[in-house]
């Protein structure tokens, strides 16, 4: 990955350790639990979609639009 830092620490917990496919999906999971309603179309979702266009999740909720772009790296810094 050209051009991205590492990071000066990282870390070995328990989110650090899951893959980032259930990443995406803990985090539906969290923002569905408050009371939004998810879409998930990231390459996670099951969907067998190879490109997302950086959108990982789509959030309803009072009438607003909320789109999620979801990074689990631990090398690199996210940029």
């Amino acid at each position: 990955m050209k051009g991205l830092k590492n990071n000066r620490k990282r870390w070995n917990d328990d989110l650090a350790l899951i893959p980032w496919d259930q990443f995406e999906k803990l985090l539906a999971g969290y923002y569905s639990k408050l009371g939004y309603r998810v879409e998930h179309i990231g390459t996670g979702s099951g969907s067998n979609a190879k490109f997302d266009g950086g959108i990982d999740l789509k959030l309803y909720k009072d009438g607003r639009y909320t789109v999620v772009q979801c990074k689990h790296w631990n090398v690199k810094q996210v940029p």
